[in-house]
């Protein structure tokens, strides 16, 4: 592609380019065009340096020069509260003015979007009888370790904190302990859960639980 000059270049999710000197932002310059296009819905995110970042790549002779810009955008006034509403707006209102010639903005009412409005379905999953009874027999067991004072039982750190321990996702099958584990699986439920590997002796007060 660099050996071409190109009319166009058109980025899409051209927001990624808002950190100038990231890899994908120091590769398309190097792409010769006659045009820069940027496609995005978030211009600004954060601060206003990435707002020039991208500028800077559309048309680098014009903002060639960060500090000219922040300057541009920085008041002389006074650091009175009582005025900072009104500098802000100030600020906004240059911003929309250095803008205007390089921005083609759109919102979905104006491009005719037939867009359904926003529904959120919250959707809750119990636990299902086996899940339950595993869940509150490790409970118990956490709780009598912690009172019996003894490190009989590493199930309590794999409770507690397994996602910071937890060395591999992978699925552990507890029936080839646990010949009787069996009852605590249905059809319907998981055929397997998933643990940390280090934990893979569950105490026969386990079992015993279940039974009670």
């Amino acid at each position: 592609m660099k050996k071409h000059k190109w009319m166009y270049v058109v980025v899409d999710e051209g927001h990624k380019l808002k950190n100038i000197n990231c890899q994908l932002s120091r590769i398309l310059r190097q792409i010769s065009s006659k045009n820069r296009v940027i496609l995005t819905g978030t211009p600004l995110h954060n601060t206003l340096a990435e707002l020039w970042a991208l500028l800077n790549y559309v048309s680098p002779d014009i903002f060639n020069d960060w500090k000219i810009f922040e300057d541009l955008l920085t008041t002389n006034s006074s650091n009175q509260q009582i005025i900072e509403q009104e500098k802000q707006n100030k600020i906004i209102s240059k911003i929309h003015q250095i803008l205007a010639p390089f921005m083609l903005r759109r919102t979905k009412p104006e491009v005719g979007l037939d867009l359904p409005p926003k529904k959120e379905i919250l959707v809750y999953a119990p636990s299902t009888p086996s899940q339950q009874i595993l869940y509150e027999c490790a409970v118990n067991l956490v709780k009598s370790a912690k009172e019996q004072k003894s490190d009989k039982f590493t199930l309590e750190c794999s409770v507690i904190d397994g996602r910071k321990r937890r060395k591999s996702t992978k699925n552990i099958d507890y029936k080839q302990y646990y010949k009787d584990f069996d009852e605590l699986y249905d059809e319907e439920s998981y055929t397997s859960l998933i643990a940390d590997e280090s934990v893979i002796e569950l105490p026969k007060e386990l079992v015993g639980s279940r039974q009670d």
